[in-house]
């Protein structure tokens, strides 16, 4: 709007002063130009608005157009998505008949289908098929694999029943034992698969019942054919079943039978003592868990036969199966004292054990035991949680050349340790594990002695275990100059070869570093966890 110094007269009726008419007509004048300047910007704007409007139709009739070309682009493109897939499946179906797995001979996937078999897959629970998934899995391959698995009875001969996971919940009335691990049905068709083969059979916490009773009848009436047979959990129950076995175990030459609390049954019927007995071929059995916690079962075997034996039993028991076992190569040994143990001042008989080269004695193993023990071919000795004063007696009387010395979880004083290392000069392996009871002071000595090669001049191997979190900063220092004085001799021939250490927490960082040292020169060093130790 353009300013008028007339505004008061717009608003009246009043006749102009002569002097107001020319402001008014300059003021018109004015107006009139700057009305038709406005009037040709509008109008030229509108032009402009028009021409873009015919631009945004053309653009939209080619944005038309394009989304047309799209669709149709997108249709080839999913017409060829099709085509595309059908030929690398095409392609993928040739390059699987040039696969190496195609290839593989008979007797090379034989071997591969053994070690599917393993104990890790034989315990697989049930498939929705309710058979186990080894071996009975590799059948559902191909033709080629199901050959070749149904042609290898050994694939077969594998049979492990585990009651902890079989449930009778669906069992049909009329057929007890259909929904469980190995369906009875499914047992005797691996067992018809196995052929002549000799049977690996493992029977774990099975209760006593009918549906188990008919589930295990196939398999015991193919015990001759039996070669390994593990029986852990309630193995007295276990036994009850196989008191049916009318052959002598013709076949059998490994035993493990872990009771767990079996021995609180007041008695063992004869035919369960007895029932291993007339096994000809029996070579090792393993009559206590790995732990040494579970008496033994009062069975009768075989013992003269036994070259590998784990067992636990009261010490005169112990004994007395010892003196009968000539030919032990490998025995661990616990003395089951839930009753007491009779001592003697004087031993009333010694055994010799002339062909036993590995012994290991569990914690409960007395004086008495060692001092009746002659093993002049022992060249292994492992004491677990011993007192182990009489270990030094054993390899006196026994006058044996020690290879390898295994103390674990030992409570024993630093001189006696050493005075046992004094007469063992022939070991090459040592492993001590230094636990809770020991004092800084009693470490320190150990080590210090050890420094050099006067003791164990032939040490190639050693592991030390420091289990408590007790022992200071110095043990790790006198520890690494032991194993520095070992591995850089002074003078003689490096003879220090692996090392093996449990550490305690607080172990420094220059220590590590100087340990460092010496793995980068070429030490074998390992450190090990708590779950490691062995």
């Amino acid at each position: 709007m353009v300013a008028t110094p007339l505004q008061a007269l717009l608003r009246t009726n009043e006749v102009p002063l002569d002097g107001q008419i020319p402001m008014i007509r300059n003021f018109i004048v004015t107006a009139q130009d700057r009305l038709a300047t406005l009037q040709n910007e509008r109008d030229d704007l509108r032009s402009k608005a028009a021409t873009l409007c015919m631009k945004i139709e053309a653009l939209n009739v080619e944005l038309s157009a394009l989304g047309m070309e799209e669709f149709e682009m997108k249709t080839k493109a999913a017409t060829l998505d099709g085509i595309i897939d059908a030929f690398t499946e095409q392609i993928r179906g040739h390059q699987a008949v040039l696969s190496v797995v195609r290839r593989v001979p008979a007797d090379v996937l034989l071997e591969i289908f053994s070690w599917i078999t393993l104990e890790t897959f034989a315990r697989m629970v049930l498939t929705e098929s309710k058979v186990p998934t080894a071996p009975w899995r590799l059948t559902h391959v191909c033709r080629a694999w199901r050959a070749v698995a149904l042609s290898y009875p050994k694939l077969w001969a594998r049979v492990c029943i585990d009651g902890s996971i079989i449930d009778w919940s669906e069992s049909d009335p009329k057929a007890p034992a259909i929904s469980m691990l190995y369906p009875r049905e499914a047992l005797k068709t691996q067992l018809q698969l196995s052929s002549t083969a000799s049977l690996d059979v493992e029977l774990h916490m099975l209760e006593q019942s009918e549906e188990m009773r008919l589930l295990l009848e196939p398999l015991i009436q193919q015990s001759s054919r039996w070669a390994r047979l593990i029986l852990t959990s309630d193995a007295w129950s276990t036994l009850e079943y196989l008191k049916e076995i009318e052959t002598k175990l013709p076949r059998l030459n490994y035993l493990v039978i872990d009771t767990g609390y079996d021995l609180l049954i007041p008695s063992w019927p004869t035919e369960l003592r007895q029932l291993f007995f007339f096994a000809g071929h029996l070579r090792t059995a393993k009559l206590t868990n790995f732990a040494l916690t579970s008496p033994s079962p009062p069975l009768s075997l075989p013992w003269h036969q036994l070259t590998k034996l784990r067992i636990c039993s009261p010490l005169i028991s112990l004994l007395n199966i010892l003196s009968t076992a000539h030919h032990l190569v490998d025995c661990t040994l616990e003395v089951d004292d839930s009753e007491g143990n009779q001592t003697w001042a004087t031993p009333p008989f010694v055994v010799t054990l002339p062909t036993v080269q590995r012994l290991t004695m569990g914690p409960s193993c007395s004086d008495d035991c060692s001092s009746w023990l002659v093993l002049p071919q022992l060249r292994f000795l492992a004491l677990e949680g011993t007192p182990v004063e009489h270990a030094r007696t054993l390899i006196t009387q026994s006058q044996c050349r020690l290879e390898t010395l295994e103390l674990r979880h030992i409570e024993i004083k630093s001189d006696v340790l050493l005075a046992i290392l004094q007469v063992v000069p022939s070991i090459t392996n040592l492993a001590v594990d230094f636990c809770f009871t020991f004092t800084d002071e009693q470490i320190q000595s150990f080590l210090r002695s050890m420094t050099g090669s006067t003791l164990c001049p032939n040490l190639a191997s050693m592991k030390i275990g420091f289990l408590s979190h007790q022992h200071t900063i110095q043990n790790s220092e006198t520890a690494c100059e032991m194993i520095e004085s070992r591995w850089n001799p002074p003078t003689g021939p490096r003879v220090l070869q692996s090392v093996r250490l449990l550490p305690a927490d607080n172990w420094p960082r220059f220590v590590w570093l100087r340990l460092e040292a010496m793995r980068l020169a070429g030490l074998d060093l390992n450190r090990l966890t708590v779950s490691n130790t062995r």
